[in-house]
């Protein structure tokens, strides 16, 4: 997913666009979707 990894590059690139130009406000399945793959580094 490239929400995911955009995520966690910004720890070490910086700041990121805002994660509504890469998810829907009511996507809460893309965004645990997000925060599953972040938690496997």
């Amino acid at each position: 997913m490239t929400l995911a990894r955009r995520l966690r590059d910004a720890y070490s690139s910086g700041a990121i666009s805002p994660l509504r130009n890469w998810l829907e406000p009511t996507d809460a399945d893309g965004a645990y979707a997000a925060q599953t793959i972040n938690m496997r580094f």
